[in-house]
């Protein structure tokens, strides 16, 4: 019988079959199952009301009829009118039904449905994986997943090849498959550098030497030889984000959030090699040619302040824009450019005068500029256009506009003038590059890589032998709190020492390439110790590179010193290397910058501790003495070990006091120590908390400083005792003090 043709009283139920009308609704499920007929479907209202939920064993389907759980999921797609699991609310039978999505949309790996032109995204240098750490940039694509079979995974961006064995020197921490690329120190003949790499093929520079390690890094240098090791890490006291170095390559200045610091480079001592100019929270420095001046963009009053290196002084306040960020002077010394973040403009300064010469309304948030080697052009990396803006300096009219892959950052000219380097920062661990753009026609003609979260570059060498960039570590870091993946980046900030390739023979002048080339010429990558690298700056011979470490707050040094002579400890880390103290008497000026969190105690406070420096006396004689950090710059713990030293948390102190003196109290003092002759005493200067470093001063508080010995009496023995000390524990005032009372009786 066809649908409506019923006879009179019985009605066509929700398959066109006909049944009593009076069964609806009378008491009895007819669901199709328990009875043939079946009124469970909206258009009888499930029966009226009859059927309410399904009975046990029976769910509901996408058709709202009541059928057997176990056709879920059971391997075939369900998706007829008398089983119907193929809608989203059964996850397309549990995955054994295509996703359908409604027309213009399609279908991503989790089954999601996505707009079409989101299909714009495969192949482009980003792994959409359904993990996204852009935080608020390009958030409406985080969760779409092109990273399976189906997308060629995501057009082969989220496969990244390179060497995966961190024992290797090229080493690439974000490759997933390995090329067979890795390099232990065996190169090809004649290929193997001075600092134990294997120099690619197509370098630019000259290799002068044929085996490694030499000893005569000086004579090779940028020939072989380059700033590859860790020297020392200088604590600067606040975030910094840049780096400048005066023209005497003895004296840098870093840029903080507390004004400009100076750091003396020939002073290994990281307490004293330290001086800060106080001003406005500060992004980039940059020096004057003459080195006469240091100018720095205070970011948070959309300023350029100016200071005089001679006096230490703040001199000249400049108004910029909107969140001055980068600073790069002109190579003839006669400009200075500053991009404006969040006014889209980028100033140029005139240096001898300090007036703003030149405006320019650039792409929308500019970032790092460079000029070329000859001044003729200014580039500027435009972040959120994606593209490099090219002015000529002579009308400062916009050249050209380049567009680059993703979120331009760092850039850089090479020495010949024939290329630009754009480093693209991106925020999904895979494929973070160098665009590299040849000048003649601005046509992209290769990709270089590099670490993750590009974020600053430079060349080192006449030729640009050697490219340096400094990486962020992980996109996640924006927002530390955001992502636990932040915990693996503490102080794990790196430099990638890239041998610069010949881009000409590789692809050479007037060709556009069919396909770009992603080139991997990295000799190798070095761990600053510090979190998120940021600015960079070399010493005029090109033997030195000093990196800002933002939330590390420190500045690296890497130099010529061999590899292994890079990792020692300096004395006062641990208590095999403490330092030594030859007698408790007058008073110790040191810091606990640049070194590491290596013991606590709680007394009584249970605070994790922050870095701590660790003194060794071994007691030639009985003495009782007080000991103070009251004028210490940060909140302190004190505490002395007797016969072994114990590392990491414990409660093995002699003696051990938080809070006694100084500023709210914070400071330690112990009063009534008693160090026994033939016993060595270790005595460690910590911090309270984490962020708890910096300045102190230690004093041994006695009533006759000068008697060394603890004989009574201020003689020969006190003044051998003083001249071990000598330049080390003791200084000048101390030696003149003991000298005037030298004789004398102590009461």
């Amino acid at each position: 019988m066809a649908w409506g043709q019923c006879p009179t009283g019985e009605t066509p139920d929700c398959n066109g079959n006909c049944y009593p009308a009076s069964w609806v609704g009378d008491g009895v499920c007819d669901d199709g199952y328990t009875f043939p007929s079946d009124f469970m479907c909206a258009a009888f209202g499930w029966d009226g009301g009859d059927c309410g939920d399904c009975p046990d064993g029976l769910q509901m389907d996408c058709n709202g009829n009541c059928v057997p759980n176990s056709f879920l999921g059971n391997g075939a797609c369900n998706d007829d009118a008398f089983v119907n699991f193929a809608c989203e609310s059964f996850n397309w039978d549990g995955g054994d039904c295509n996703v359908q999505c409604p027309q213009g949309q399609f279908a991503d790996c989790n089954g999601t449905c996505w707009d079409n032109e989101v299909l714009d995204l495969l192949g482009d240098w980003h792994c959409h994986s359904g993990v996204w750490l852009g935080i608020w940039w390009m958030q409406e694509y985080g969760e779409v997943n092109l990273d399976c079979e189906e997308f060629n995974f995501d057009g082969g961006d989220c496969v990244v090849w390179g060497c995966m064995d961190p024992e290797a020197t090229n080493h690439y921490e974000f490759a997933t498959e390995d090329d067979g690329t890795c390099q232990y120190g065996t190169c090809p003949p004649g290929t193997q550098d001075c600092m134990g790499a294997c120099v690619p093929e197509n370098w630019v520079g000259m290799n002068g030497c044929q085996s490694a390690p030499a000893t005569n890094l000086e004579d090779h240098l940028m020939e072989g030889a380059y700033p590859a090791a860790l020297e020392r890490v200088v604590n600067v006291g606040a975030k910094t984000r840049s780096v400048c170095v005066l023209p005497d390559g003895q004296t840098a200045v870093a840029a903080t959030d507390i004004g400009f610091v100076r750091i003396d480079l020939d002073d290994g001592d990281a307490c004293s090699s330290v001086a800060t100019v106080p001003t406005d929270g500060l992004y980039t420095v940059e020096c004057t040619a003459d080195g006469a001046y240091v100018f720095g963009s205070a970011y948070t009053t959309g300023t350029i302040k100016v200071m005089e290196v001679a006096t230490n002084e703040v001199v000249a306040s400049i108004p910029s824009g909107n969140l001055p960020l980068k600073l790069r002077r002109s190579h003839n010394g006669a400009w200075m450019a500053c991009s404006n973040h969040d006014s889209n403009t980028v100033v140029v300064l005139d240096t001898e005068t300090w007036e703003i010469a030149q405006t320019l309304d650039v792409g929308i948030h500019p970032r790092n500029v460079v000029f070329s080697p000859d001044d003729g052009l200014l580039y500027v990396a435009n972040w959120s256009s994606w593209t490099l803006g090219v002015y000529d300096t002579e009308t400062w009219e916009l050249v050209t506009e380049v567009p680059v892959d993703y979120w331009p950052q760092a850039v850089w000219a090479t020495p010949d003038g024939q290329h630009v380097l754009v480093a693209n920062f991106g925020f999904d661990h895979t494929y973070d590059h160098i665009s590299v753009i040849r000048t003649d026609d601005w046509v992209t003609v290769a990709r270089l890589q590099t670490g993750a979260g590009p974020e600053d570059m430079m060349t080192l060498g006449a030729h640009g032998q050697y490219l340096y960039v400094s990486n962020w570590g992980m996109s996640c870091c924006f927002y530390t709190v955001n992502s636990p993946c932040c915990e693996e980046e503490i102080d794990a900030g790196t430099v990638t020492i890239i041998a610069m390739p010949d881009f000409s023979e590789l692809v050479p002048p007037g060709v556009v390439p069919d396909e770009i080339p992603y080139i991997q010429s990295t000799l190798m990558t070095v761990a600053t110790e510090g979190e998120y690298s940021f600015g960079m700056a070399a010493t005029p011979d090109g033997s030195r590179l000093l990196v800002s470490n933002m939330d590390g707050e420190t500045v690296s040094i890497l130099g010529l010193a061999a590899l292994e002579e890079a990792s020692g400890e300096q004395v006062g880390e641990t208590c095999d290397n403490a330092e030594v103290l030859i007698a408790p008497s007058y008073c110790v000026e040191a810091c606990t910058f640049g070194f590491e969190d290596d013991l606590n105690q709680h007394c009584p406070f249970e605070e994790e501790g922050g870095r701590d420096r660790v003194y060794r006396y071994d007691a030639l004689v009985t003495d009782t003495v007080n000991i103070e950090l009251c004028d210490a710059e940060f909140d302190t713990k004190l505490y002395i070990f007797e016969g072994e030293c114990t590392e990491g948390l414990s409660s093995d102190a002699l003696y051990c006091n938080d809070d006694a003196c100084g500023v709210n109290g914070w400071r330690s003092r112990l009063d009534d120590v008693v160090f026994e002759a033939g016993s060595t005493y270790y005595i460690v200067v910590d911090g309270y908390g984490a962020a708890d470093s910096g300045q102190f001063t230690m004093c041994f508080e006695k009533e006759c400083p000068a008697d060394l010995n603890n004989d009574g009496t201020l003689g020969t023995g006190d003044l051998l005792i003083m001249l071990k000390g000598f330049g080390g524990q003791f200084h000048v005032e101390q030696l003149m003090a003991f000298i005037a009372a030298f004789g004398d009786e102590c009461n």
